[in-house]
C-alpha cells in the first residue's frame, strides 16, 4: 500500500530558472552570475535565497517578490 507520494517541485515539475532569471534581470546582474551563486550557496547547505542576499545585502525578499 502506498502511504505517500512526494514530488520534487524544483526543476522536476516547475522550471526554477525562469524565476531566477527574473531575479537576475531585476537585480541587474548577469543571469549566469546569479545561477552560479545559487549553486554555491546550495552546495554549502544554505538557503538558495542567500544568493540574492549576497548581491543585495539586507533585501526583504518577500516584500520585493510581492512588488
Amino acid at each position: 500500500m502506498i502511504e505517500a507520494v512526494v514530488f520534487d517541485v524544483g526543476e522536476t515539475l516547475v522550471r526554477d530558472d525562469r524565476g531566477w532569471n527574473s531575479w537576475a534581470d531585476w537585480l541587474g546582474v548577469p543571469r549566469c552570475t546569479l545561477s552560479a551563486l545559487v549553486g554555491a550557496v546550495v552546495a554549502q547547505g544554505r538557503d538558495n535565497a542567500d544568493a540574492i542576499r549576497l548581491i543585495r545585502p539586507g533585501i526583504d525578499i518577500g516584500a520585493e517578490a510581492r512588488a
